[in-house]
């Protein structure tokens, strides 16, 4: 699975000590982090012109890719052709994220690998029996974990004296617990949330807009703002808090391991 499956162990004990609950929460956390598996945003496929011989034309493989792969494979973003050795460099390129820019993604293929893009028409000619042919495609596995849930029982919420019992005061708990991985609150807000936190955690990332616009689909849900984060937790309900996820890095679309500081795994 590419998920990153992080369901928090929210059913914490009351406990006088803050530091007894984060080795909890640390010891969570780790055990969800080992049991996931990252995709990346693209997949590419380096096709042998013989193997062409199944559909003839390049263009026509891209189903052939799709109905072996249904799952993984999504829109097609490039195709190209070239020299095998060539071919297959670009493609473990792809497959191993070191090309970022999506949208320099032709220009960078076809510099750095020596291919030759195949447009619509090019792509419906015969094939080379000779050459190899690239298939780029967006990666239905990946996930985007841009931000992470936590959905606390109010119980929880109201018992921790350090926080007097307050849940918008129990954002700096939690940053304090996970400081590595909590990063700005993005939303706090009451209700039952156990369904919105495995959402949110398995790389949903519409669900944050749905739930500020009061969709719905997560009705019963309501956001807090600061007056009412201040009153006394309700026993009887349970709190989510939404935060930008401090190992998420934008930029390689990926989470990475080195966030894993000290301070979570000590």
């Amino acid at each position: 699975s590419s998920r990153f499956c992080l369901h928090f162990c929210h059913q914490l004990p009351s406990s006088p000590s803050l530091f007894r609950m984060a080795r909890v929460a640390r010891a969570c956390l780790l055990l969800s982090l080992g049991s996931c598996a990252g995709g990346y945003r693209m997949i590419a496929n380096c096709v042998p012109g013989p193997m062409m011989n199944i559909v003839g034309r390049p263009a026509l493989y891209t189903a052939v890719l799709k109905i072996l792969m249904p799952t993984i494979y999504g829109d097609m973003k490039f195709m190209a052709t070239g020299k095998e050795s060539e071919c297959m460099a670009a493609a473990n390129a792809v497959n191993s994220n070191q090309l970022l820019a999506e949208s320099d993604l032709a220009a960078t293929i076809t510099t750095d690998f020596n291919v030759t893009e195949l447009g619509m028409v090019k792509s419906m000619d015969p094939y080379d029996n000779t050459s190899a042919y690239l298939y780029v495609f967006a990666n239905e596995a990946y996930r985007d974990y841009e931000y992470i849930a936590n959905c606390v029982p109010g119980g929880v919420v109201s018992s921790l004296e350090q926080t007097a019992g307050k849940p918008a005061l129990y954002t700096v708990a939690l940053q304090t617990i996970l400081p590595s991985l909590m990063g700005d609150l993005q939303y706090l807000g009451e209700g039952p949330c156990g369904r919105v936190m495995n959402k949110i955690n398995e790389g949903n990332t519409s669900v944050l807009p749905l739930l500020k616009d009061h969709d719905p689909e997560f009705e019963g849900m309501d956001e807090l703002g600061i007056l009412q984060g201040l009153d006394t937790a309700d026993n009887k309900s349970s709190y989510l808090y939404v935060f930008k996820n401090k190992m998420w890095n934008e930029t390689w679309g990926v989470m990475t391991g080195r966030r894993l500081s000290p301070d979570i795994v000590a």
